[in-house]
């Protein structure tokens, strides 16, 4: 070695001392810099998006209310947020970029694309029924018959949207 300076040797924190001390891990993980790192701030957040996502369609029995389905979208949506913060960022981009146009690379963004426009149908869709459930309400709630028969003649080309969307 040369004069004046000392070889180190960093570890990384043992899991079970930065599990006793979920501060000093949280702001451990924050610090990281690189992405490759399993700890980087954006993979976090993806991590998390995904496990919050898991709990609301696996913690409970399926339920087709209104407001779980609305929480399950809003899941996804977060869920895309984070995969597109990934994707755009520029340690992110720079395998895909050696990659060229290799089937690999083409294939998950493809995969990405598709996962996208099946957010923003389903999202759609999702809208159409909130309108033609408070569309149905209204008539009901006013006892008009014209109204009523009108929601009823939209909803099965809402059901067709939804069935659509689902492919």
């Amino acid at each position: 070695t040369m004069a004046g300076y000392r070889r180190t040797i960093s570890f990384p924190t043992p899991k079970a001392a930065a599990a006793a001390n979920g501060k000093l891990a949280a702001a451990y993980r924050v610090r990281s810099a690189s992405l490759p790192c399993r700890f980087h701030p954006l993979v976090l957040q993806l991590d998390d998006d995904v496990a919050a996502l898991r709990l609301v369609l696996g913690g409970q029995a399926p339920s087709c209310s209104a407001s779980s389905v609305s929480a399950a979208a809003s899941h996804i949506g977060r869920v895309l947020a984070s995969l597109s913060d990934l994707l755009h960022h520029p340690q992110a981009q720079e395998p895909l970029r050696r990659l060229g146009m290799s089937p690999l690379a083409e294939r998950l963004l493809d995969d990405f694309l598709r996962l996208a426009d099946a957010h923003g149908s389903f999202r759609q869709a999702l809208v159409a029924l909130a309108a033609l459930q408070a569309e149905t309400r209204a008539a009901l709630r006013r006892g008009d018959p014209g109204r009523l028969a009108s929601a009823a003649r939209e909803q099965p080309s809402t059901a067709a949207a939804r069935r659509c969307s689902g492919r």
